[in-house]
């Protein structure tokens, strides 16, 4: 008898003790996809978060560049023909690139797409055309549409 009862003393215990395991690795579990929707949720706060400063960054950099592109739509409407004065006009680009450090570089292309003057200063300067690109086809069209 003392062995019977000793017998079944232990599987009684290998019984808890696999109840108490199968409860553990459930709360583990439990824990795990907590945590996970917790982790895609502050992913989701993160994301929305740099999108917005992102788009915050884009409208800023293009009211800069806006209003540097209407002073100096303005220099040329005053100036007349914008090869006669290219030298002041050059000098003026660069000084005005100054005022915006968010800006390495300002280019000028004409209605063929080929660069007029920029404040890139190389000793080679690269063939650049514009011409093929969207952004140049859709001003080119429609001088009234803004950036």
């Amino acid at each position: 008898m003392p062995h019977q009862s000793w017998s079944r003393l232990k599987r009684r215990l290998v019984v808890a003790c696999a109840g108490a395991t199968a409860t553990g690795v459930l709360l583990i579990g439990a824990d795990i996809v907590r945590l996970h929707r917790a982790a895609v949720d502050q992913a989701a706060r993160e994301t929305a978060n740099l999108a917005r400063a992102l788009d915050e960054q884009t409208y800023r950099a293009i009211a800069v560049v806006d209003r540097l592109i209407g002073g100096l739509a303005r220099h040329a409407a005053e100036g007349g023909s914008m090869q006669a004065a290219r030298p002041a006009f050059d000098l003026l680009l660069r000084e005005k690139l100054t005022d915006f450090p968010q800006l390495s570089s300002v280019w000028m292309f004409d209605e063929a797409g080929a660069p007029v003057t920029s404040t890139v200063r190389s000793a080679v300067a690269p063939p650049v055309n514009v011409a093929d690109r969207a952004y140049f086809a859709t001003h080119a069209k429609d001088v009234t549409h803004g950036l």
